[in-house]
């Protein structure tokens, strides 16, 4: 009996040491919400918007919109997220995709840059608060 109370004691010991430990973490790094950004696009001059990206039941999409109407909106067609870098399409119109690549310095302040119909530019912008 007193062999079985030991084994049960040793066993308990180590599953409470496999458990959790240290505190709780925080949830994972997502781009799920909305984006200023500022850019400067040939012929036009100084761009800025939202980019707004979603997750419905695991389809990310979204929308690029430029402030004043300069570029009709455009829905976002693709999202791949890796570690802190966002690469979306969207579709510019005309049958031409817009490709921007957007790195995050920290979870809310972003750089990039975005290719499109044979132009490119820098942009950078941050999360808009909800």
């Amino acid at each position: 009996m007193h062999r079985r109370t030991a084994l049960l004691a040793t066993a308990a010991f180590f599953l409470t040491a496999c458990g959790p430990s240290g505190p709780p973490q925080p949830p994972p790094w997502s781009p799920v919400g909305s984006f200023s950004f500022t850019t400067v696009a040939p012929d036009i001059g100084t761009v800025t918007g939202s980019i707004t990206i979603t997750n419905q039941s695991g389809m990310m999409g979204g929308m690029i919109e430029t402030e004043g109407g300069m570029v009709p909106p455009m829905p976002i067609t693709d999202v791949e997220v890796g570690d802190r870098v966002v690469s979306l399409q969207a579709d510019f119109g005309g049958g031409e995709i817009l490709f921007m690549e957007m790195t995050f310095t920290t979870s809310d302040d972003w750089s990039g840059f975005w290719t499109v119909a044979g132009e490119s530019g820098d942009v950078s912008g941050s999360r808009i608060p909800m």
